[in-house]
């Protein structure tokens, strides 16, 4: 009380001494940082330090510099901008794991896609945290990671569906079929210049509304071959 008196009367309080002012982290800190070098060596290369080792180097002992080096090369989210490198799970792949979290992060900000459109396929298409992690696993590199951050604004506008059938060559058919799956849907999409093959799985739903319906689940959003 003294101190908030002391403030509001406009006196000077930057010397003010606290009774049990803590100065030091605790011993139990202290152990755990100890027991944790490794850790937090591997994650500082990585460039995933948490915030409250990257803010307190002083205590924690481990400078923040060098951070996600790996990746400042690759794009600046801020501005948007990308470099001539593209990194892929051969060449680097802590970044690129790296580059999977910030992406599904931001991709996920917009919360479900819920969309009714007679311009899509099926009518229908809805895009849950599942879907979204499904898109992340079929990225290949970089360039189609940043693609993918376009989300929320392209399948606003998707048109001229195509019919993708199953590939029963491949050896997970059998479940996607057992999950619901009809067959695939797949839209072009124009990315920054660059045409991109975003392909949906069509699936068989129960709905209270309107009994069983087929709706679009995004899948994979890969450039498309010339």
């Amino acid at each position: 009380m003294a101190y908030h008196r002391a403030i509001l009367k406009g006196e000077d309080v930057s010397d003010w001494h606290f009774n049990d002012e803590i100065t030091e982290p605790h011993n139990g800190f202290n152990k755990w940082i100890g027991e944790n070098q490794e850790r937090i060596g591997e994650a500082r290369q990585r460039g995933t330090l948490p915030y409250w080792i990257k803010d307190n180097p002083k205590y924690v002992g481990v400078k923040p510099t060098a951070q996600a080096e790996p990746v400042k090369n690759i794009h600046n989210t801020t501005s948007n901008t990308t470099s001539n490198t593209t990194i892929t799970p051969e060449t680097d792949r802590a970044a690129f794991r790296q580059l999977q979290k910030e992406t599904l992060r931001e991709i996920s900000e917009s919360g479900k896609i819920d969309i009714t459109n007679k311009n899509l396929y099926t009518s229908h298409l809805y895009c849950a945290n599942a879907d979204r992690k499904e898109l992340i696993g079929h990225c290949y590199d970089s360039e189609e990671l940043e693609a993918l951050k376009k989300l929320s604004a392209f399948v606003q506008s998707l048109k001229d569906g195509r019919y993708v059938p199953i590939d029963m060559s491949r050896g997970n058919y059998k479940a996607k079929i057992a999950k619901g799956v009809l067959h695939f849907t797949a839209y072009d999409v124009d990315i920054n210049g660059i045409i991109y093959e975003f392909k949906c799985m069509a699936i068989k739903e129960e709905s209270e509304k309107n009994g069983r319906v087929v709706i679009e689940h995004p899948y994979s959003l890969k450039k498309k071959k010339s």
